[in-house]
């Protein structure tokens, strides 16, 4: 059986639908690495929040241990409390 259609439009035409075929996995790709991308973002994103958050707590500690040192010193009724203190600060750092 032999058709009508000339072959250099059945070559053309098949270029065509591969050339869109190429265009449309290209677009899935770019879309899929985008989708990869913004994820990524999204992870640094709450990392840098995480980070913020431990930064915050870590300050707050440095706060509260600060202010029982400053009670501890003017307590000079008792300098053994104040040492204590120190030697106990020493250890956590």
């Amino acid at each position: 059986m032999t058709s009508n259609v000339p072959q250099t439009y059945v070559k053309s035409h098949n270029l065509k639908q591969q050339k869109i075929q190429i265009k449309v996995i290209l677009s899935l790709l770019l879309i899929n690495l985008n989708l990869k991308e913004e994820k990524l973002l999204n992870q640094r994103i709450i990392y840098y929040n995480q980070m913020q958050v431990l930064i915050f707590k870590n300050y707050i500690i440095k706060q509260k241990r600060m202010k029982n040192l400053i009670q501890i010193m003017n307590n000079k009724t008792n300098p053994l409390i104040y040492l204590q203190y120190l030697i106990n600060h020493l250890k956590l750092i």
